[in-house]
């Protein structure tokens, strides 16, 4: 953290880290990736970027994804119970959890190893310059990840429903948007065995 480089409003990050890995067969977030867990690659560049904390939601049925982020230096970790009714719970105990002085909430997904600080910095330093209620990556003009809510949003945010995020509020507010542009190849979601194989490099066999 760069309290330092704080002005007058604050910004906590979320991650998102209680998928059921459906798709994957087994807790993806705790595979090996450079000699530790790949959901703490996500947490080590919230923690060094200028976020003023970070909170990560996880699925309590998996204890090594458990043990890996109480390890990881995140501010607070968040149990999601109820985990199997998709990503809106996530995202809803994430944002009860932020303290009252959080101004706005950046979320992160915890299946992008390769999210650097550099790319969070960027995001954090444009929501102090500007008023935008949303504020998101693009790379190479695809719209990704992270993405920052303003405290004004929480309120519908907290209505989302169903196994998605913000993405209806997004879409209607696209003319509040404001965006930060990468010329960056967009990070990809590790979501199968065969991105698991091509994140490390090797072929993984099923």
């Amino acid at each position: 953290m760069h309290p330092s480089s704080k002005p007058t409003r604050t910004i906590w990050g979320l991650v998102l880290a209680a998928g059921l890995s459906r798709r994957m067969g087994s807790p993806k977030l705790i595979l090996p990736f450079k000699g530790r867990p790949m959901i703490q690659h996500m947490i080590h560049s919230a923690v060094q970027s200028k976020l003023d904390g970070v909170a990560v939601v996880i699925n309590p049925q998996w204890k090594e994804l458990e043990e890996a982020v109480q390890a990881s230096g995140a501010d607070r970790m968040v149990r999601n119970e109820e985990a199997e009714q998709g990503m809106s719970t996530s995202l809803i105990e994430g944002l009860k959890s932020l303290p009252l002085e959080a101004d706005a909430v950046m979320v992160l997904l915890g299946d992008q190893p390769h999210m650097q600080s550099a790319i969070i910095d960027q995001l954090v330093e444009r929501f102090y310059r500007v008023e935008n209620p949303i504020i998101q990556a693009t790379y190479r003009g695809q719209k990704s990840h992270p993405v920052i809510f303003t405290r004004d949003l929480f309120p519908q945010l907290l209505k989302v429903k169903g196994d998605q995020g913000g993405k209806d509020i997004i879409r209607s507010l696209s003319d509040q948007i404001e965006w930060v542009e990468f010329d960056d190849e967009p990070i990809n979601d590790i979501d199968t065995m065969e991105d698991y194989a091509r994140l490390i490099g090797e072929e993984v066999r099923r």
